[in-house]
C-alpha cells in the first residue's frame, strides 16, 4: 500500500501545485546561481555589508560566493568544492550580458518581498542578504557596465586573478533600449524596498532613464519586433512598480504599433506570440480597457490552437519539432494566467511532458526540510499545517546532488513524433535564458501571502 501515495500524487497534479513547484524551482535555482555557482564576478567577503545581521548569524556570509554579475555561459555539470556544489570555472564564457544581469537583480528584489514577511530568523537573514547584494550589483552596473554615453552595454571580463581591478571591454558599440528599461525597473524597485538614506538616489536614477525613453521615443519605434516586445514588458513592469502614467501610455502606444505592423511576424513566430500575450495580459489588468481584454482573449485562443491532444504538448504549425526553453515556459505561464477551469488539463500535460519528462530541466531542488517554516502554512510548525512535498517538486525529478547537474533549463530539446520521445541538446547553462525564466516565474507565480498553499 505504501506505493499508492506517490502514484496518486503524480495523478493529482493541478494548476495550484504546478504554480507552487515553479516558484520553488526558480527560487532555489536562483539561490544556487547567485550564492554558490561562482559563475561571474564575485563580491569579496570583506566588501559585503549586510545590515542588522547578528554576530551569531555571520556564518551565512562566510560560506557563500555572492555574485556582483553573472557570466553568459557555463557547463551545467557541477563539481564539489568543500560541502558545496559549484560550476566549473574552466567552462565559463566571461561575457556580461545586461539582460541576464537585470533579471538576476530583479529576481533578488522580488524574493526580498517574499522573505521579508517571514518571522523566521534564517529567512529574514536571506532577505537582508539579497537586498544588500542587489544594492552592490546595481552600484557595479552603474560604475562598470555603461559606455561613454552613459547607457548600459554588454561587456567582456578581461580581469585577471592577480589584479584587484576590473578590466571590462565593451562588446559592441550599440545598445538595447530593453536593457535600459529593465535596469530602470531594478533601480526603482530597490529604492522602494530599501530604507537606506541614499535609496532616493536609485529612484532618481530610474526616472532619468525614463526621461530618456520619453525624450527619444521616436527612436524606439524602428526597433525590431522582439526588441519592441521586450521594451513593452519592461515598461509594464515599471508601471506596476511606479504607477507612472507616462510609462503606461508609452507601453500602450508600442503595443498598438506592434499589432498594426508586426502581426504577420507574430503569426510566424510562436515565441513572439507568447511574449505579446504576456504583455497584453498585463495591459488588460493595468488599463482596464476593453480593447486589451478582447485582444487578450483573441491571442489566447490563438495560442490554444497550438495544443495537440494526441501528444499532450503544443505543436508548432511549421512542423518545427524543436522546443526551446523560453517558448515552452512562456506557453505554460500564459496558460496558467489565462486558462479556464476546463482547460487546466493542458497545464498539467505540458508541465509533465514538456518541462519534466523531456529533459528540458536538468534537476530540481529538494523541498525545504520539515523543520523549515516554509513547509508550514503561516509558519505554524504544526503537523496539520504541513505543506505536502508535491507543492515543491515531483518525486520523479532528481536533485542537483543526485544528478551532479545544476537546476537549470537547457536551451532546447527535439521531439521525435514517431517514437514520441524527446532528445536533449547541449546541457550548458545560458544565463540570458535562465535568468529571464526564473524572473517571470518568480514574479507571476509569487505567493501573495503565506497562506499560498491552502488551495492545494
Amino acid at each position: 500500500m505504501k506505493y499508492i501515495g506517490p502514484f496518486l500524487r503524480i495523478n493529482t497534479l493541478n494548476k495550484s501545485n504546478i504554480s507552487n513547484q515553479l516558484f520553488h524551482f526558480s527560487k532555489e535555482s536562483l539561490k544556487h546561481i547567485v550564492l554558490y555557482s561562482k559563475c561571474g564576478i564575485m563580491i569579496k567577503p570583506k566588501d559585503l555589508t549586510v545590515k542588522n545581521i547578528s554576530n551569531n548569524d555571520i556564518n551565512i556570509i562566510n560560506n557563500i560566493s555572492p555574485l556582483l554579475c553573472v557570466y553568459k555561459k557555463s557547463s551545467s555539470r557541477l563539481k564539489l568544492e568543500g560541502k558545496r556544489f559549484t560550476f566549473n570555472d574552466e567552462t565559463f564564457k566571461r561575457e556580461i550580458i545586461i539582460r541576464a544581469n537585470g533579471f538576476m537583480t530583479l529576481s533578488l528584489l522580488d524574493l526580498c518581498e517574499y522573505y521579508r514577511d517571514f518571522q523566521d530568523n534564517d529567512l529574514q537573514n536571506l532577505y537582508k542578504l539579497y537586498l544588500s547584494m542587489a544594492k552592490d550589483q546595481l552600484d557595479f552596473y552603474a560604475s562598470h557596465l555603461r559606455n561613454s554615453q552613459g547607457v548600459f552595454v554588454d561587456k567582456k571580463d578581461l580581469s585577471d586573478s592577480i589584479s584587484n581591478e576590473f578590466k571590462l571591454e565593451q562588446k559592441r558599440s550599440s545598445f538595447k533600449f530593453s536593457d535600459q528599461a529593465l535596469l530602470m525597473c531594478a533601480y526603482y524597485k530597490y529604492s522602494d524596498l530599501s530604507s537606506e538614506e541614499d535609496s532616493s538616489m536609485y529612484r532618481d536614477f530610474s526616472y532619468d532613464i525614463l526621461k530618456m525613453f520619453l525624450d527619444y521615443k521616436s527612436e524606439i519605434y524602428p526597433q525590431d519586433c522582439e526588441e519592441l516586445l521586450d521594451i513593452c514588458f519592461a515598461l509594464n513592469l515599471f508601471y506596476e512598480l511606479s504607477r507612472n502614467k507616462d510609462t503606461l501610455n508609452l507601453s500602450m502606444d508600442l503595443e498598438e504599433y506592434i499589432c498594426d505592423n508586426y502581426l504577420h511576424v507574430i503569426d510566424n513566430s510562436f515565441n513572439h506570440l507568447n511574449k505579446l500575450l504576456l504583455n497584453t495580459t498585463d495591459l488588460s489588468n493595468y488599463s482596464d480597457l476593453d480593447k486589451y481584454k478582447e485582444l487578450n482573449k483573441t491571442l489566447y485562443e490563438r495560442l490554444l490552437d497550438y495544443y495537440d491532444d494526441e501528444n499532450s504538448i503544443f505543436m508548432k504549425k511549421n512542423d518545427d519539432l524543436e522546443y526551446n526553453c523560453e517558448e515552452s515556459v512562456l506557453y505554460l505561464l500564459n496558460c496558467i494566467r489565462n486558462c479556464t477551469e476546463k482547460q487546466e488539463y493542458i497545464i498539467s500535460n505540458v508541465f509533465r511532458n514538456l518541462l519534466l519528462d523531456s529533459g528540458l530541466i536538468l534537476s530540481w531542488p529538494d523541498a525545504p526540510n520539515l523543520d523549515s517554516p516554509e513547509r508550514y502554512i503561516n509558519e505554524s510548525m504544526k503537523s496539520e499545517d504541513m505543506i505536502e512535498e508535491e507543492n515543491y517538486k515531483m518525486m520523479s525529478m532528481g536533485t542537483p546532488e543526485s544528478t551532479n547537474f545544476a537546476p537549470i533549463f537547457i536551451k532546447r530539446v527535439k521531439f521525435n513524433k514517431k517514437r514520441k520521445k524527446f532528445k536533449k541538446y547541449s546541457n550548458s547553462f545560458d544565463s540570458k535564458k535562465n535568468l529571464f525564466l526564473y524572473y517571470i516565474l518568480l514574479h507571476y507565480q509569487k505567493p501573495k501571502h503565506k497562506k499560498q498553499f491552502l488551495n492545494q
